[in-house]
């Protein structure tokens, strides 16, 4: 018979035997620890065997197709030659339980090893190396062919050496390492063989042979223990593994907590009962600290260094039947939940036992996060918009720097019934901060910044509780409270302390001038009345506390008196609000703005349709009065505006001119001006 067709029978054979094991192993009903990387060097065996005997059909002189053909058919058997010892590598550091340093190593190895017999093929299929197929089909050996087989068993060897040097400090039993041993000896010897005797199928037959002897001391003989020692197990123990047993469990551990010694139980994939791995010899807590340690997802890992100990866990099994951690463990790259359930067995004579079971709870645990997480943004979202719609409301009456009322709030409010008599307990109470200028210029604006929100702070604590607060201008505040005449000293004491207690960052003290109206002292009086007698008692607490300094508050009064005299009109106008208060006016003018209101822009267009302003200059006197005119002017930080028109006077037309200088606070959010009326000139005639 042709040389060629008995090599592919031989290896058809082998291919059928390893098909035989590979389908016991997945159906047998213990499945060993090690299953998936023995099956799938099963299947890399059955598929070696497919190639190394559609390689010796094609070696028939029979049967011969082509040269390329046949040089291709030999790549193949060389390629899965190689993929096979490096599956059989790695199922010999799964065997033996290499630890991570070893498998690091040897995993490093293998994978280089398996690139060098790649690129040496590859390189074979142009220049050809390693084999020549001649005319007549005749396969011939080529000088690179020992170097192919060498690489080869380099995989053997190193399996080799690694178990021969376990056995110096076993981990292991040795008798573990020595099958390791003999099953790397098998395909080295039958390999070696094929190098020499490359016309019979040397290398199926090693590797056949290799895996009746895996099967046969490992899987058949583990197998037989497990089924023995099961049912006596389950018999004896049932109740403390059914008590752990309950739900979804990936895995469920029985931990001697006197020696360490722990067996795993795991469900048979075919349904049929469960699986025990036993662990002797092995600490579990140490073992799955270990463990955990390269797969606790890192944000937990503090907490499971923390949580995962003996002592830890039976003291709190000390209160509860079962306690409960959960844990991120990273799969695939992707963290996923799980929980470890710890109980104490019940049964008599396991008091010195502890289950633990391990459940896969990500798909809930997500949908409960996911859940909550809705609820959460709900909520959020909510109140968004409740904030939004109170923010709405207030900020356009709020003072930023202080949080107190600002002075829109305070013309509102003041503006509203300003005529109407107040309730009797009604007091208004004038308030002005000392000092803000002489901050600022000395200590800077963030200094003066903390003295206005100081007066803030005392006035929230002392008049809060019985009114409202307003910052009407830079310096100046304003109370509008509710209480009787002995209520208010007590308040007023209780400000006296709180102000002069008061200290900050960066000023140390500060000072509030400070007059008061009662409604009761002057029944008959307005609001407005009242506002005018409290600004009164104001600027003389302020001159008292001036005149305490050493400084002529009085003198200044006078002498703004006296330059107030020698002007016709004085407005305090706020551009930012577009509102005017009268500080000066002559009577007759004053009656004609009844019923114009507080708005400036109001008040200028009165004067310009009023035939008060002579019409040469009235183009101008609207164009220079407008307030976003006036705005940007003053924004731009231009101390002073000044202008010349001719407006009637007595039903003369007279020249006069108009001066706005800002104040002293003016800024963004403080746009307050005051505007100066002079008349300057003789009548001039109307032609």
């Amino acid at each position: 018979m042709n040389v060629g067709i008995i090599y592919m029978i031989t290896a058809f054979v082998c291919l059928l035997q390893i098909l035989s094991i590979l389908n016991r192993t997945v159906a047998t009903e213990y499945k060993e620890t090690i299953d998936h990387d023995f099956t799938h060097m099963l299947a890399f065996f059955a598929v070696f065997c497919s190639v190394d005997a559609l390689w010796g059909l094609l070696d028939a002189k029979d049967f011969f197709a082509s040269a390329g053909f046949f040089a291709f058919s030999t790549y193949i058997y060389h390629l899965m030659a190689a993929l096979s010892a490096f599956m059989w590598l790695g199922y010999i550091l799964q065997y033996t339980d290499a630890d991570d340093t070893e498998q690091r190593v040897l995993n490093i190895f293998r994978y280089l090893l398996f690139a060098v017999q790649f690129v040496i093929l590859l390189i074979a299929a142009f220049s050809r190396p390693a084999f020549t197929i001649d005319a007549s089909g005749e396969y011939i050996a080529g000088p690179s062919r020992l170097f192919l087989y060498t690489l080869q068993y380099a995989y053997y060897v190193a399996s080799v050496l690694y178990c021969l040097c376990k056995q110096i400090h076993p981990v292991q039993p040795r008798a573990l390492y020595r099958k390791a041993v003999l099953f790397s000896l098998i395909p080295l010897l039958f390999g070696v063989g094929q190098f020499f005797f490359y016309d019979v199928a040397m290398y199926a037959f090693g590797f056949m042979i290799t895996a009746f002897a895996i099967y046969s001391y490992n899987v058949t003989e583990q197998r037989e223990h497990f089924l023995k020692e099961r049912f006596s197990y389950l018999d004896k123990q049932q109740s403390s593994i059914i008590s752990g047993l309950a739900g979804d469990f990936i895995s469920i551990y029985y931990v001697n907590l006197l020696t360490g010694d722990f067996d795993i139980f795991r469900r048979n994939p075919n349904g049929n009962g469960i699986i025990k791995d036993s662990q002797q010899g092995n600490d579990y807590f140490k073992t799955a600290v270990h463990k955990g340690k390269h797969s606790i997802y890192h944000k937990d890992m503090d907490a499971f260094l923390k949580e995962f100990s003996r002592e830890s866990i039976l003291k709190e099994l000390e209160n509860v039947s079962i306690y409960v951690l959960s844990y991120r463990i990273v799969i695939d790259g992707i963290p996923r939940y799980f929980e470890y359930r710890f109980v104490r067995p019940t049964a008599p004579g396991e008091e010195n036992n502890l289950i633990v079971g391990v459940y896969n709870v990500d798909a809930e645990t997500r949908a409960r996060m996911q859940k909550q997480e809705e609820e959460r943004l709900a909520q959020e979202r909510e109140l968004s918009l409740k904030l939004q719609a109170e923010k709405l409301s207030v900020d356009v009456y709020i003072d930023a720097m202080t949080g107190l009322y600002n002075r829109r709030a305070y013309e509102d409010d003041l503006h509203h019934n300003p005529d109407v008599p107040p309730e009797p307990d009604y007091v208004y109470v004038s308030l002005d901060l000392n000092g803000l200028k002489t901050t600022n210029d000395n200590l800077g604006h963030d200094a003066g910044d903390e003295l206005l929100r100081g007066a803030a702070f005392c006035m929230r604590t002392c008049f809060g509780s019985y009114g409202k607060l307003y910052r009407i201008g830079g310096d100046e505040f304003v109370a509008m409270i509710f209480a009787d005449h002995e209520k208010l000293q007590d308040i007023l004491q209780d400000f006296t302390e709180t102000t002069a207690n008061w200290s900050g960052k960066l000023v140390k003290d500060l000072s509030l001038s400070c007059g008061c109206a009662e409604k009761s002292e002057f029944p008959d009086h307005t609001v407005t009345e009242l506002a005018k007698i409290a600004d009164t008692r104001m600027y003389e607490d302020k001159a008292a506390f001036y005149s305490r300094k050493g400084l002529d508050r009085r003198g200044q009064q006078e002498a703004f008196h006296t330059v107030c005299a020698s002007y016709t009109k004085i407005l305090r106008v706020d551009l930012a609000a577009n509102v005017y208060s009268i500080i000066q006016m002559d009577t007759a003018e004053q009656n004609a703005l009844e019923g114009i209101g507080y708005a400036f822009t109001d008040w200028v267009s009165f004067f310009a349709k009023s035939d008060m302003i002579y019409k040469d200059d009235l183009d101008t006197y609207i164009q220079n009065m407008d307030i976003e005119f006036l705005r940007k002017f003053f924004s731009q930080g231009t101390p002073y505006f000044c202008m010349f028109y001719r407006r009637r006077i007595n039903g003369i037309f007279r020249r006069v001119m108009l001066e706005l200088i800002p104040s002293l606070q003016f800024s963004d959010e403080n746009q307050v001006v005051f505007l100066f009326v002079k008349n300057i000139d003789d009548p001039t005639s109307t032609q």
